[in-house]
C-alpha cells in the first residue's frame, strides 16, 4: 500500500508542477529548434530502456546531414548506421542486415540539415510537429518535454512519436523517448558526451564494410569490444 502511495504523489507533484504557457509556445520550439541547428556532430554515452524493458549502455554519434551511428556494450549485437544512402540496422553476430527508408524514424530530427519546427499540423513546410510542451520544475531546475510528430519524405506523419526532455540554462537535451503505435515507450538518457567529434574519421564510421562484416571486427565506438564470432550454418 505505501508504495501506491508514494506512485499517486509523485504523480499529484508532477501534475502541480506541470504548467501550460500557449503565449510561449513559439518561444520554446525556437529554443529547441536553434539548439538542434546548431547540434552539428556530436559523440555521447547513453543508457537505453527498450520497448520489451531491457537496459543496455551504448555509443552514439551523429553528424548532420543524414549520418548516424549507434554500438551498445557486450553482449548486445546491434549496430545502428545511417548516411545518405543507406540506414540500416545489423546483428554483428548473425551477420545479417535489415534495410530502412533513411527518413522513416524520429531520429531524423537529430541528423537532419536545416530542420523546420512548427506547432501547425497544416505547415506542409515543416519536417516536424510540436504538438505539445510539457514544462515542470524539479529541484529547481525547469525541464521541458517536447512531444513531437515527424514527416518522412512524402510530408506522411510517421507512426513513431518522440519526446524530447530538455533543461534550461544553458538550454540542452538530456535525452528523449520513442512512443510506438501501441503506446509504448523507449527510453534515452544521455550520460555524458565522450570525446570530440573531430577527432574520428568520418569517411569510415558511418559505413559498414565487407571486409569487417567478413572478419566480425565491425565495432568502432569506446566499448572495446572484440571482434564477433561467426558460427558456421554449413553441413558437415
Amino acid at each position: 500500500m505505501k508504495k501506491y502511495k508514494l506512485f499517486f504523489f509523485i504523480i499529484i507533484i508532477v501534475l502541480l508542477n506541470t504548467k501550460t504557457y500557449p503565449q510561449n509556445i513559439e518561444e520554446k520550439m525556437t529554443m529547441l529548434e536553434d539548439y538542434l541547428a546548431n547540434l552539428d556532430k556530436v559523440a555521447l554515452l547513453f543508457k537505453q530502456k527498450s520497448f520489451n524493458g531491457t537496459m543496455k549502455k551504448g555509443w552514439m554519434l551523429i553528424k548532420k546531414p543524414y549520418n548516424i551511428r549507434i554500438e551498445y556494450e557486450n553482449p548486445h549485437p546491434l549496430i545502428i548506421v545511417s548516411n545518405k544512402d543507406y540506414f540500416i540496422l545489423y546483428n554483428a553476430e548473425d551477420n545479417l542486415i535489415m534495410h530502412l527508408p533513411i527518413s522513416e524514424g524520429p531520429w531524423t530530427i537529430f541528423t537532419k540539415d536545416k530542420l523546420n519546427l512548427s506547432i501547425d499540423k497544416n505547415d506542409k513546410n515543416a519536417h516536424a510537429i510540436i504538438e505539445s510542451i510539457e514544462e515542470i520544475v524539479h529541484n529547481g531546475k525547469i525541464h521541458y518535454f517536447y512531444e513531437i510528430l515527424i514527416r518522412n519524405e512524402n510530408k506522411i506523419f510517421l507512426k513513431n512519436r518522440i519526446v524530447v526532455h530538455t533543461t534550461n540554462n544553458p538550454f540542452k537535451i538530456n535525452g528523449w523517448s520513442i512512443i510506438d503505435a501501441n503506446n509504448n515507450r523507449m527510453y534515452i538518457n544521455i550520460n555524458e558526451i565522450v570525446y570530440k567529434p573531430d577527432e574520428l574519421n568520418y569517411t569510415d564510421i558511418f559505413k559498414l564494410f565487407e571486409k569487417d562484416r567478413k572478419s566480425g571486427d565491425v565495432w568502432k565506438g569506446p566499448f572495446n569490444r572484440s571482434p564477433a564470432k561467426r558460427v558456421s550454418s554449413g553441413r558437415f
